[in-house]
């Protein structure tokens, strides 16, 4: 078995003949290259030319679970899904506290206009109440003149 002097060149080779090794011997040897890159440098591998041997290599190394954490942690895609998702949750806390305003902007435009309503209310049921005050003394008033003008019939005629 070939020993190589760091991962990237593994991946170099591995990526030009398309042949790798899945025996233990192998994948120990793979353990041993990944470990001792930088958490940069295997971010940088995982999303450089030759990710998808990358990968393949990692699976090889220490299986789908954890080739799937680092992917879930260290992938361009992964990360940018994340972005969005914070960036997504700031416009939402935006968003939301602008409803808020609105909410107590349209509750209190809401009161006003109920209290206006109120007072318009009362308002009617006064004039109405006065209406009907002044009706009464108008039919009132209109009896007694017809009573004066019979009386002043009377007199004029006897």
């Amino acid at each position: 078995m070939k020993k190589y002097n760091n991962l990237s060149e593994l991946l170099h080779e591995l990526s030009a003949s398309r042949k790798y090794d899945t025996s233990l011997d192998a994948a120990i040897m793979y353990q041993d290259l990944i470990g001792h890159e930088t958490m940069q440098a295997l971010g940088d591998l995982a999303n450089g030319d030759h990710r998808e041997m990358f990968y393949t290599v990692y699976q090889i190394a220490y299986g789908t679970i954890d080739t799937l954490k680092f992917y879930a942690q260290h992938s361009n895609y992964c990360i940018n899904l994340r972005y969005e998702k914070d960036e997504a949750a700031a416009q939402l806390d935006i968003q939301k506290s602008i409803n808020e305003a609105e909410n107590k902007d349209h509750s209190r435009r809401y009161n006003e206009v109920c209290g206006e309503v109120q007072k318009a209310t009362k308002e009617i049921v006064n004039l109405t109440r006065e209406s009907d005050t002044l009706k009464a003394e108008n039919e009132r008033l209109t009896a007694e003149i017809t009573a004066l003008k019979a009386k002043l019939y009377d007199l004029i005629t006897k």
